[in-house]
């Protein structure tokens, strides 16, 4: 399982228990609330995705069910649906799951939105550069933006790029390339 920082940036997850059953399908946010809630209490200082597979194998005792079992999770899932669906029909209230969790999706800080630039950027730096120089001149960089937007940009597009980015230089590097997009 991925750190919980990871974890968080999946809009969407499913749990499954032993025997590939769901336990939990929802938003990354909710997880560990929704657990918590059904009388699991996570230690201070635990890694929740560490946390959540320590439930799902029955690891963690339950504060509200004595004798509990892993497999009592796929019941408690089925009726939180069953309650939901009640809920909304008592109320009138529309009860599409998938827009409700949508609207609680996490926004990416700007540190983790460089993070992934950085990764993809790398990803497709190393596709590139084939000396492996750690610099794109005008070239290299036209192939770099040609790879990560799948269209090849004009040689106008690119000069004016690299004078951005690099404006004494005649080669720019991933940080000059990272720096300016971000």
């Amino acid at each position: 399982q991925p750190r919980y920082s990871l974890f968080t940036l999946f809009d969407e997850v499913l749990l499954l228990g032993k025997g590939g059953e769901t336990v939990f399908l929802g938003s990354s946010l909710d997880a560990k609330s929704y657990f918590e809630n059904l009388g699991f209490e996570m230690p201070k200082n635990e890694n929740p995705a560490d946390w959540f597979m320590d439930v799902l194998s029955g690891e963690v005792s339950n504060t509200r069910i004595n004798n509990f079992k892993p497999d009592m999770l796929f019941e408690m899932w089925r009726r939180r649906h069953e309650n939901e669906d009640l809920e909304a029909a008592a109320t009138g209230s529309s009860n599409n799951r998938l827009l409700r969790s949508a609207t609680k999706s996490r926004q990416l800080s700007p540190e983790e939105d460089k993070a992934i630039l950085w990764k993809n950027l790398q990803e497709g730096w190393d596709a590139v550069d084939t000396n492996k120089d750690g610099v794109m001149d005008t070239e290299e960089l036209k192939e770099l933006l040609a790879h990560c937007a799948a269209m090849v940009p004009t040689d106008e597009v690119v000069k004016e790029l690299m004078e951005r980015m690099a404006p004494d230089s005649q080669a720019v590097t991933k940080r000059q390339f990272v720096d300016y997009l971000s």
